[in-house]
């Protein structure tokens, strides 16, 4: 990986940690010992992680909840995939050679004995994918393999993106409720993945899977439809608590439903005191939890009034990591 390359991933992990401090810079910045305008730098891709004092690149793993180790591996400082790839392979044509002489496997293969040599030298470095499609095709089948597994294998195989463009263009087509339940289906293959790895961070597995997912349903009503604000909400819930994205509904003060008995937890996301969303809260009918997340700039008045009405009142930014002990999300 090259330092362009390291500067945008780098910059998408920023972005990634400042959502999960609620979007505040100056809270980030902070955590991390840096200036605002270091982060800004960063968040633009103008930073080549690898060029960053150990101190603050701890920090950076520490905020993310994974090892110093982890985080270099992920930003590509030990490009481990090539070493282990020819190690791979040596090991492999070591194995043909248990019962077949090196000429032997050379006429059964028809890759030159020299070549063959060479490759099992272990002070020679040379790159796999240089390899002939035939000579690849030869040895897959000496191993009685099928050429897909021999690339796989190999770590050979061309990754797909992480979210095909085709995939991209017709969730922008899709409805805010669509958009949702698309979450929810890929939130649940990824949390089984991880539950099935072997090779995981411990230390991630937990954090993403928890040890008991919660089974509260919960309801958070937006003054208006917006993907943004919806999926900051997934995924800071998601990240710091043990909510199920599966029991979470999203819904506006017109779209709520008639019948509030199947939730156990109402969210209310309001921006300014002419939310329609206050008189509805003041008028609720409701047996479970209220939860009423505000903007600082809402008048005294109205959250005082609010709580009178709800379990408790949150004001913006929204401090995501200490409500996992909120015991209405348990």
């Amino acid at each position: 990986m090259d330092s362009n390359e390291r500067k945008k991933l780098f910059a998408v992990l920023v972005q990634e940690i400042l959502a999960q401090c609620g979007n505040v810079k100056v809270k980030l910045a902070k955590q991390l010992g840096i200036s605002g305008g270091s982060l800004t730098h960063w968040l633009q891709g103008k930073i080549d992680p690898g060029g960053l004092g150990i101190k603050t690149f701890a920090a950076i793993a520490d905020v993310k909840g994974v090892s110093v180790d982890e985080l270099a591996d992920y930003l590509g400082f030990f490009e481990p995939k090539f070493d282990k790839s020819l190690e791979k392979f040596r090991q492999l044509l070591q194995e043909l050679l248990e019962n077949n002489s090196q000429d032997e496997l050379a006429q059964k293969t028809g890759i030159s004995q020299g070549s063959i040599s060479k490759w099992l030298d272990p002070e020679r470095q040379f790159d796999l994918e240089n390899i002939s499609a035939m000579r690849i095709a030869a040895i897959a089948k000496q191993k009685k393999w099928s050429i897909e597994r021999l690339l796989n294998y190999l770590d050979l195989k061309q990754k797909k993106q992480f979210v095909p463009c085709d995939l991209k263009a017709e969730a922008a087509d899709l409805s805010l409720s669509e958009q949702v339940e698309l979450l929810a289906w890929l939130s649940g293959i990824i949390d089984r993945k991880i539950k099935e790895s072997e090779n995981i961070s411990p230390l991630i597995k937990k954090q993403t899977t928890g040890d008991i997912k919660s089974e509260r349903n919960i309801c958070i009503v937006l003054e208006k439809d917006d993907i943004k604000i919806v999926s900051e909400y997934l995924s800071s819930l998601g990240h710091y608590t043990q909510l199920q994205l599966k029991n979470i509904t999203i819904a506006t003060p017109s779209s709520l439903p008639e019948s509030l008995s199947f939730f156990d937890v109402l969210l209310f996301d309001l921006n300014n005191q002419q939310s329609p969303c206050i008189p509805l809260i003041e008028s609720l009918q409701f047996d479970g939890d209220v939860v009423a997340i505000v903007d600082r700039s809402l008048p005294e008045d109205i959250q005082d009034r609010l709580k009178e009405k709800v379990t408790e009142v949150i004001v913006k930014p929204v401090p995501w990591s200490e409500l996992k002990q909120k015991a209405y999300f348990m």
